[in-house]
């Protein structure tokens, strides 16, 4: 069954290369290039995360009319995501370009306009989620402006109404338009910002915290993510915590994208949900050993769960 993902879609693009001598027209390093290459970022590579897993799905968002646009639409279509994109001439493609050298990140240069999908958008959406026929959405927010309320209030009703599961990888402040989402999966900041009460990254602040958001927006499932800590679900059952494996950390970029994909993937399977949160812990402890924005592939993943 296919699973669809919404949200803020980012081109990553990297440049890499070789500094040998620092610039005479400012103290800053000279970086000659040996290589440029981009990846699939925000809600898309949540999409190419479970493609690599070998699941089924699509990718909903809002693109600009320009360059960066014509690279994701390729990637999406070379990954064998099902593309539901659209275009918006008043948009521009959201992109963060980064260089390196001596695999140390020098620089990233971000472009972005904020900016909520127009009426065009939120009929699109519409028709997009009405001949939807899977049991899992998963909207990931990178609070760049697609994620609006109109939007999230069309993807709750839809959800309700067809008793679908509604999974969030959330951001900003403002989280009513999250309300009666089968789980959310804040990091520790992101808890920290949104509960009006000082929490440390312990146990038993963590479980208050997570309290407050699911009474408060009548969320099923609370999952947060620790770093080192691991991970707490929370629910109005129970609390459990999940520790993590240690790894040498290379890069953490995606790692919350392969989380979530990897939970939405073995939950449209059929598997419980803290099985899924332990397949998810292997996988984003397996990702960010890996340079750049790494999408876990199902070969890996049923290695790593043999061991």
């Amino acid at each position: 069954m296919e699973i669809l993902v919404i949200g803020d879609i980012i081109i990553d693009n990297y440049i890499i290369g070789e500094c040998t001598r620092i610039s005479p027209e400012a103290p800053v390093p000279v970086i000659n290039v040996t290589k440029e290459y981009s990846t699939l970022g925000g809600a898309a590579n949540v999409a190419l995360n479970l493609a690599m897993l070998e699941c089924e799905c699509a990718i909903f968002g809002m693109l600009g009319k320009d360059e960066n646009a014509d690279k994701i639409k390729t990637m999406i279509s070379e990954n064998g995501i099902r593309d539901l994109t659209y275009i918006d001439i008043h948009h521009t493609t959201i992109s963060k370009t980064r260089v390196i050298s001596s695999n140390q990140q020098i620089v990233r240069v971000d472009r972005e306009k904020l900016m909520t999908p127009a009426q065009e958008g939120v009929n699109l959406i519409n028709s997009t989620l009405n001949s939807f026929a899977g049991s899992i959405l998963v909207v990931s927010d990178y609070a760049k402006g697609f994620i609006s309320e109109e939007v999230m209030r069309e993807v709750r009703f839809h959800c309700s109404k067809n008793s679908k599961k509604l999974i969030i990888d959330p951001k900003g402040k403002n989280w009513r338009k999250y309300e009666g989402a089968y789980l959310i999966k804040p990091n520790f900041k992101e808890l920290q910002e949104i509960v009006p009460f000082a929490i440390n990254n312990t146990d038993e602040d963590i479980v208050r915290g997570s309290k407050y958001i699911l009474d408060t927006f009548s969320i099923e499932n609370v999952l947060v993510t620790r770093s080192e800590k691991g991970m707490t679900l929370c629910n109005m059952e129970a609390a459990k915590h999940f520790p993590t494996h240690e790894v040498e950390v290379y890069d953490v970029s995606g790692a919350g994208d392969t989380v979530i994909a990897v939970i939405a993937d073995l939950l449209n399977q059929g598997q419980s949900l803290e099985n899924a949160i332990k397949q998810s812990i292997l996988a984003s402890s397996y990702v960010v050993t890996k340079k750049g924005t790494y999408p876990i592939h199902k070969q890996e993943l049923d290695r790593l769960s043999s061991k």
